[in-house]
């Protein structure tokens, strides 16, 4: 305070007040994430009103977003240090795998596998172990074409191009095969002439049985198979070889010779010679000619004529003929003619003294 003249003496008193002994409180220090959640706490304690030093604890895997404090003043509230999850870059890959089964017409599987590796960076959260901003690579599977086999079609001509990304799954493609359609004909020919034919179907490898469709009127001269089985290529034609039915019919005919010979005493005794001859008639059911084969041949036998005494036969045999189909039938007579009677020189004289007798013997009435 300024003095002068005027200033008045003055009296100071001072007193002295004792100063309270410090109480001992505490500090929490609360680690939280972004978000406001508690991750981690940590109690420092001291004096009230003190600034302490203390050793931040920050959890494993996290780092704070700021500079972290190493002093921190008692005054029993809630400091927060805002951490963060700790993160690292991270590499991965994986591989994708088409496999084609082809399962061919023998029985065996023919496998195909296409493989792409494909390969990732990013970064990984290494409090909750999420990779965030992953980039991968991509890749493709080729175009397969199945193998081709003869007589048989796939399931699909072409396994496409694919692209192939880290949403891609593993993938199995069956491919089978078919066999396709065969077919043949069964040719049916009267030697050169062509007569009809018919389709047999099938498969590849397919075994059919060959039912023959002969025509009418014909028959098979040939051995076709009784089965065919189709190949996948080559196959040929069956051929059926026809000859024509006939018919067969008998004819006869029979030619006679009678031979009558007549005794000196009228009566007539007959002898049929008969030959009965065969000829057959082949008819062709398919042209429908008919065509006749030769008449066969006999023989009439030789015929003696007997002999009577005092007579002299007309002919005294009846020679062997040969008969034919244009020999017609024969009638032939034949008598007895008296012998001369010679009584100065007879023939033969049987009663010498009594030729009269002889004579009468010659006619029957002796």
């Amino acid at each position: 305070m300024p003095v002068n003249g005027g200033t008045q003496d003055t009296t100071v008193t001072i007193t002295y007040t004792k100063i309270p002994e410090p109480q001992d409180g505490e500090q929490i220090i609360s680690y939280q994430d972004k978000d406001g959640h508690i991750i981690h706490t940590q109690t420092v304690t001291g004096k009230q009103g003190a600034d302490v030093s203390f050793t931040p604890e920050v959890p494993a895997n996290w780092q704070p977003v700021n500079d972290v404090p190493t002093k921190v003043k008692i005054d029993g509230s809630t400091t927060v240090i805002l951490i963060e999850p700790q993160t690292k870059p991270v590499e991965d890959q994986k591989t994708i795998t088409r496999t084609i089964i082809e399962h061919l017409p023998n029985g065996k599987d023919q496998i195909t596998k296409q493989s792409v590796t494909l390969k990732m960076t990013g970064t990984k959260n290494l409090v909750t172990g999420e990779i965030t901003d992953a980039k991968w690579t991509s890749g493709k599977f080729d175009e397969f074409t199945p193998e081709a086999v003869p007589g048989y079609t796939p399931s699909q001509a072409k396994v496409a191009s694919e692209a192939v990304t880290s949403a891609t799954k593993d993938q199995t493609v069956d491919i089978t095969y078919t066999a396709k359609d065969q077919s043949i004909n069964v040719i049916y020919r009267d030697g050169n002439q062509f007569i009809k034919q018919v389709p047999l179907t099938g498969k590849t490898g397919e075994t059919v049985d060959v039912n023959l469709d002969v025509p009418a009127n014909y028959h098979v001269v040939n051995t076709p198979a009784k089965t065919y089985t189709f190949k996948a290529d080559g196959n040929q034609d069956i051929i059926v070889e026809l000859a024509h039915n006939t018919e067969k019919v008998t004819d006869s005919k029979t030619i006679t010779r009678t031979i009558n010979v007549t005794s000196p005493d009228g009566q007539v005794t007959t002898t049929k010679q008969t030959v009965t001859m065969t000829r057959t008639r082949i008819k062709d059911l398919v042209t429908s000619t008919t065509t006749w084969d030769g008449w066969s041949t006999g023989s009439w036998d030789e015929f003696d004529v007997s002999a009577i005494l005092g007579y002299t036969p007309s002919q005294a045999k009846v020679a062997s003929e040969t008969v034919t189909s244009d020999t017609k039938d024969q009638t032939i007579n034949i008598s007895y003619t008296p012998n001369s009677i010679n009584p100065t020189n007879p023939t033969n004289p049987t009663n010498p003294t009594n030729p009269a007798n002889e004579s009468n013997h010659a006619n029957g009435t002796g």
